[in-house]
């Protein structure tokens, strides 16, 4: 599924652009996805949900949500790591980044 650079949010080659904004609803409901949701989310209208039933088994929507929330929560913590080993101060009065003390000293040094 996540061959050739496809990602498991992207459409994949046999799935319809039908099938696919369904597949992007029940995605974007989180954790309060189901396919009776998706089946009133639909253009306003109610979808049968024994087509979406169809949808989902046959383009693994669960499998690819997962995968999606697995991505999610890796970059939230390369992104939480990485600030923290910037270790960037606040300052509260300003709200802006600042840069520790040690590091000023540090470039005072070499330059």
């Amino acid at each position: 599924m996540t061959g050739n650079g496809r990602k498991p949010w992207h459409r994949l080659p046999d799935e319809t652009i039908e099938a696919y904004l369904a597949f992007c609803i029940f995605l974007n409901l989180g954790s309060q996805r189901s396919l009776h949701k998706v089946a009133q989310e639909i253009d306003g209208k109610t979808m049968p949900v024994e087509i979406l039933n169809g949808w989902a088994d046959r383009f693994e929507w669960n499998t690819r949500a997962e995968l999606c929330e697995q991505r999610i929560e890796e970059e939230f913590r390369i992104n939480n790591v990485e600030l923290l080993n910037n270790s960037y101060d606040f300052d509260e009065s300003l709200r802006s980044p600042r840069v520790p003390q040690r590091e000023l000293v540090y470039s005072a040094q070499r330059g």
